[in-house]
């Protein structure tokens, strides 16, 4: 507690006796929310916090009460979550801490100590300021936790009571921190689920921009994760749930050994491994792709994970394809003028014998002179 243990214990005598907070209660109660809480997707995550909070603070005896967010270095406190009890008057979702609070930022958020004020006659005289705002907003009793996400105050759980002065035990504390925690990891959570989306889908963008399908595979179970375009190289619907073996009935039978082979490889040398292959269906024409993986540190929950790429190279493999037919269009054309030379070589050659045999006789030196 923030104040001297005297003058608690003389402000404890002349507070008068509130209902008390069942403890067993409240933790079943932050059990409950803990479980809806993981249960929670990034959609609901937002109502099932307010819900909780509706649950939680009339629990702890509280008439207004909200996750506030502090952020790094700024003294604007944003209202992230509040539930106000019938009646209660609202507060501002944006505050300066500073100006209205500065007592409360230097011990929350500098100091990164737990604000348990009983009445607001406990404030020292440096807190005058706010004594004075909570005056202002018909506060008589105020609990603020701190809660941390590595070594800065992140969050601040508040409670206020306005109907009657109240105390929080030590043990109520100990709640009041472990279901701000809750909250506050499972926004995390969510913020992590939201960065890493992101991330895939920028990456999904430059690969669709590329022609590229993503993909990985658990070597472990043959389940196969495919991007939709990786899904449509190989003839797929989106979406639709594939393992290794869908995906080797679509490749040509006489490259599974080669496919097969360096799937092996990745898995032994956890070197990056490129091959090229065709598919089977032939009705459009032949086509050909090329992938390119490694494996992945995914951990033991998720086993071994295969993740790469795939690129439809069919149009490069006809080119190459074009370009040999006329690598050995030429070839057999210079093997051509090479035995057309020969052959006028050796004609040339039998004529001058012939004219030198016919012009070495005393006759045909005759006619020609």
């Amino acid at each position: 507690m923030l104040y001297s243990q005297p003058r608690l214990r003389e402000r404890n005598n002349r507070l008068p006796k509130s209902p008390m907070i069942n403890l067993a209660d409240l933790q079943k109660l932050t059990a409950e929310i803990s479980a809806r809480l993981v249960r929670s997707s990034s959609e609901s995550l937002d109502d099932d916090i307010m819900l909780s909070l509706a649950e939680a603070l009339p629990a702890l005896k509280a008439d207004r009460g909200g996750l506030l967010s502090v952020n790094n270095g700024s003294p604007i406190a944003q209202i992230a979550y509040a539930w106000y009890a019938e009646g209660v008057t609202k507060v501002p979702r944006y505050m300066n801490l500073i100006d209205h609070f500065p007592w409360g930022y230097q011990t929350l958020v500098i100091q990164q100590r737990v604000m348990s004020i009983a009445s607001l006659d406990d404030y020292p005289p440096e807190a005058d300021i706010d004594r004075r705002t909570h005056e202002g907003i018909g506060t008589k009793s105020i609990l603020s936790v701190p809660l941390m996400i590595g070594s800065r105050v992140h969050h601040v759980l508040t409670l206020h009571s306005l109907e009657k002065e109240r105390r929080w035990s030590a043990e109520i504390v100990d709640q009041v921190r472990l279901i701000g925690e809750i909250f506050v990891s499972a926004l995390q959570r969510r913020e992590a689920e939201l960065i890493l989306k992101d991330a895939n889908d920028r990456l999904e963008l430059a690969a669709r921009s590329a022609g590229c399908g993503m993909w990985e595979i658990n070597l472990d179970t043959g389940e196969i994760w495919a991007t939709n375009k990786s899904l449509d190289h190989f003839g797929f619907a989106p979406d639709q749930p594939v393992s290794l073996r869908d995906v080797m009935d679509r490749i040509d039978p006489a490259d599974h050994a080669l496919v097969l082979s360096k799937i092996e490889e990745a898995r032994r040398t956890e070197q990056e491994v490129t091959v090229k292959y065709r598919l089977a269906c032939i009705s459009a024409g032949q086509r050909w792709l090329v992938s390119r993986g490694r494996m992945a540190a995914a951990g033991p929950e998720r086993g071994k994970l295969l993740v790469g790429v795939t690129l439809d190279i069919t149009e490069s493999m006809e080119m190459e394809q074009r370009l040999q037919d006329k690598v050995r269009e030429i070839e057999e054309l210079r093997r051509q003028l090479e035995r057309e030379n020969e052959y006028l070589r050796k004609e040339a050659g039998a004529i001058i014998e012939q004219g030198e045999v016919l012009g070495s006789s005393a006759k045909m030196r005759e006619v020609m002179t």
